[in-house]
């Protein structure tokens, strides 16, 4: 059956079955809730309960908030929760939640690289031009239903050293990207994988009078597509540790895209 409850960042409902287990079982079970997981080298997670557990007398919930370096906005309006019918567990991702872990996990310097056939397939033969990518901002992730997408913005730099050591700036180009996200569970952890569906350019600067940029955005998007998409979906890879809930596994998992939200069938 279905619940609303005012969610902060996770909520969690258990089957019937557990509110039974609760009354035989020391409620301090509860206090494995209480964790510092890892995020790779970018940070840590440390989830504790927000209030004291809850039941309809058909299910358990848990109200999960999460600390650290970080700060992850919390958000206590209602949501519609699926029904839990015959699953153990229910986990519900809110969409400030991950927003914040990908601002985490995206904090990257930018990336400079020869303009050479080897690192980007629009690149022509030998060339003294340099390329870097850095990244405007955080990315926005947005959830609707059945569909995720990610919202990021990136500079382009197209530039020469000069033989004085100076900077010559050919280049500056704004590329707003549109990104699908795949999302999939992956050794008790949330992956999220990226791959591009638009890109808008716009012109920033130029110290050589470029004025005329429509040709460049079949250019840019391969650019993009070659060298900034395979970085942040290594980045990516090594997913959002998700909490464990009494020992339950997180295998078979139905993964659903809600308005706002990413929930976990278990």
């Amino acid at each position: 059956m279905g619940a609303e409850r005012s969610l902060s960042c996770f909520v969690l409902q258990l089957c019937p079955v557990v509110d039974i287990v609760m009354n035989l079982v020391n409620i301090q079970l509860l206090g494995t809730l209480n964790a510092v997981i890892p995020v790779g080298t970018a940070g840590t997670i440390h989830y504790q309960l927000a209030s004291i557990p809850y039941t309809s007398g058909k299910f358990l919930g848990l109200d999960l908030d999460q600390v650290g370096g970080i700060t992850i906005p919390h958000d206590s309006s209602p949501s519609a929760l699926p029904p839990l019918m015959d699953r153990l567990l229910l986990l519900v991702m809110r969409q400030s939640f991950l927003n914040a872990i990908l601002a985490l996990l995206l904090r990257m310097p930018p990336q400079t690289f020869p303009c050479t056939p080897d690192v980007c397939s629009t690149c022509r033969g030998t060339s003294p031009l340099n390329i870097r990518l850095t990244l405007g901002g955080n990315p926005l992730l947005l959830l609707e239903e059945n569909k995720a997408g990610v919202e990021l913005s990136v500079l382009i730099q197209v530039f020469l050293n000069r033989l004085d050591g100076s900077v010559l700036n050919l280049l500056l180009l704004k590329a707003d990207l549109g990104l699908n996200v795949r999302v999939s569970i992956v050794g008790g952890r949330l992956v999220l994988r990226l791959a591009l569906r638009s890109t808008s350019l716009s012109l920033e600067s130029s110290d050589v009078g470029i004025s005329n940029i429509s040709i460049l955005k079949p250019h840019c998007s391969s650019l993009l597509m070659e060298t900034l998409l395979p970085v942040l979906n290594g980045a990516l890879s090594i997913g959002i540790p998700l909490p464990n809930v009494l020992g339950i596994p997180l295998i078979k998992v139905d993964v659903q895209i809600l308005a706002g939200l990413i929930v976990l069938l278990v």
